[in-house]
């Protein structure tokens, strides 16, 4: 449970705070994360075959290197605009699906056990990080945003009347995002000691 929750928090920083909490780019970010933890399976699978266990980090980073290269390069014919705008911040899923797949992940001796392992906790934290962005975008921008081959499709909700001005320009912040992710990893926390009380209580009343 630990681990889960430091899973959360790390990929929280590393692909929520950093750039505009759009959706669009959500969509993005979280796309690319989860096929990079799926060839960081593959890095792993691809050491053990080799006998390169003592090399193993540097097969899987050189893997992921590649694989963000590669899809970096798909994504330029889909949309230019987007990878610009998004610059470097493009390998930030790299980092985070070495750090997910590496430290947290045991190794398993089957392929697919291990696959659905990484993408459970991937999945799981996608589910919570398109919240995060819809939340977001919303609330910052009265916007709905999809990715498009020019940039950012926008879906016009509202215009922001006085009284959110301030919530919505402060949550379009780093700062603001930095509160947010805060908050809601308190939150998430809260939800698995209740969580985990119940399941408790409920061995205990089995018993």
């Amino acid at each position: 449970m630990k681990n889960k929750s430091f899973i959360f928090l790390s990929l929280s920083f590393a692909l929520l705070i950093p750039f505009q909490g759009r959706l669009g780019y959500g969509i993005v970010f979280l796309a690319v994360l989860n096929l990079l933890s799926v060839a960081c399976c593959a890095s792993r699978l691809l050491a053990r075959l080799l006998s390169l266990e003592s090399l193993k980090n540097a097969v899987m980073a050189m893997t992921l290197v590649a694989a963000a290269v590669l899809l970096r390069q798909v994504m330029v014919l889909i949309s230019p605009v987007i990878v610009l705008t998004i610059g470097l911040g493009f390998f930030l899923p790299a980092i985070s699906s070495f750090f997910v797949g590496n430290i947290f992940l045991k190794p398993a001796d089957s392929f697919i056990f291990e696959i659905k392992a990484v993408l459970k906790e991937t999945l799981l934290f996608s589910v919570y990080a398109l919240f995060f962005y819809v939340l977001s975008d919303i609330i910052a921008y009265g916007t709905i945003t999809l990715p498009s081959s020019s940039g950012l499709f926008e879906i016009i909700l509202f215009d922001k009347p006085g009284s959110l001005l301030f919530a919505g320009t402060f949550f379009a912040t780093i700062p603001g995002r930095i509160v947010a992710v805060a908050l809601s990893f308190f939150l998430y926390n809260k939800i698995l000691d209740v969580m985990h009380k119940i399941k408790s209580e409920e061995k205990r009343d089995a018993q």
